[in-house]
């Protein structure tokens, strides 16, 4: 199936430049970068799919105890509360 598509000049300047290093045309190029996004989103969906919150939780708990703060308050956090999370850095 052929289907005409509108894209932005900038977006379709851009495709054609990573086509043509690609010696590809611009079709071949929009169709394979097409292709893997929905690969990726479909894997991405199928993690999801099998991931719970219990799963993460036992995963947190692996953890050792202070060896991550991040982890300390992800563990102890509800599912509906935000985390702020605050890095440091020292000066060596």
């Amino acid at each position: 199936m052929n289907r005409t598509i509108s894209l932005p000049e900038d977006l379709l300047k851009k495709a054609e430049e990573l086509a043509a290093l690609e010696r590809l045309s611009v079709e071949e190029f929009l169709s394979a970068k097409l292709s893997e996004q929905f690969a990726d989103l479909d894997y991405l969906r199928q993690r999801a799919e099998r991931a719970s919150d219990e799963k993460f939780r036992a995963a947190l708990r692996r953890v050792p105890d202070g060896s991550c703060r991040i982890a300390c308050q992800l563990r102890n956090a509800s599912s509906t509360t935000a985390i702020s999370v605050r890095t440091s850095v020292r000066a060596h």
